[in-house]
């Protein structure tokens, strides 16, 4: 990696930009107009386009011979580069352009495919969530009534069992989850109580700041590196662990996903495994 890049620089840089696209995220929410459909459900309005266009100038503004790939336009910048920047610039689209409070933006960005630092934004709460590699996660927020922001580290939570989680999911129509409805009953049956929110990147911020336990995720289709990124490093770095559906590292087109604090992943994955195969 070179010297004049580093993971604290690029957590700020990365910070910086989403703090750049809030106002016109803000206000535009729940003004869309009509909505259009890609992948046969998911929502997209020009806001996606729009910020993910900004988004993309100003990294190509500052890292010229970088490659992007964001969620609307798909590869932009040098195709050939070791630096991959992943985008997503609403996700919680639905949910954004009907009014319902819970979306995010997030940006990520990998070396030879390593993630160095990356940042999920929740516009309306004005929360902005980072992560730089060995460095840790953060949280940067204004409390009410005050005029600058303050940040602090975060971490995930210390519940130790399924039993005890608080548990976000994301069970797409036709996933593991769906089609075997004893296993469906076990997940949602099992642990103290479960949300469905509809933006997998604040779920993961959350989770990193001990908000809720586990994300459980399946899909129909396979899930995305720039729904994800973001969250994954902040994940790690506030502590927790991320695999897919059979405890193994996570690649790209996966379809399940398990996000825990560390201590109730084991305990998940068997659960899982008599639908999904063995585990490592």
């Amino acid at each position: 990696m070179s010297d004049e890049i580093t993971p604290s620089g690029l957590r700020s840089f990365i910070s910086g930009i989403l703090r750049d696209v809030r106002p016109q995220i803000v206000e535009r929410f729940g003004t869309t107009g009509p909505l259009t459909f890609k992948y046969g459900q998911e929502a997209i309005t020009e806001v996606d386009r729009l910020i993910e266009d900004r988004l993309v100038e100003a990294i190509l503004g500052r890292f010229g011979d970088h490659r992007i790939m964001g969620e609307e336009a798909g590869v932009r910048g040098n195709p050939a580069s070791p630096w991959t920047w992943q985008i997503d610039p609403i996700d919680g689209t639905l949910n954004y352009s009907v009014g319902i409070p819970v979306f995010s933006t997030s940006v990520a960005v990998l070396h030879h495919g390593v993630l160095q630092a990356g940042g999920v934004l929740d516009s309306l709460r004005d929360e902005l969530f980072s992560a730089a590699r060995g460095e840790g996660a953060w949280l940067s927020r204004r409390p009410y009534g005050a005029d600058d922001y303050v940040e602090e580290r975060i971490g995930v939570s210390e519940r130790k069992t399924f039993a005890e989680a608080v548990v976000s999911t994301q069970f797409g129509r036709r996933s593991v989850f769906v089609d075997h409805p004893d296993l469906l009953q076990k997940m949602l049956r099992t642990p103290l109580k479960t949300r469905r929110l509809g933006s997998i990147a604040i779920e993961l911020a959350w989770l990193a700041a001990g908000r809720i336990d586990l994300l459980l995720a399946g899909k129909r289709t396979p899930i995305h590196e720039y729904d994800i990124a973001a969250g994954v490093i902040l994940v790690e770095e506030a502590g927790g662990r991320v695999t897919d559906g059979r405890g193994k590292v996570v690649v790209e087109g996966g379809r399940e996903l398990i996000v825990s604090n560390g201590h109730m992943h084991r305990e998940v994955v068997d659960l899982l495994r008599p639908w999904l195969g063995e585990a490592s």
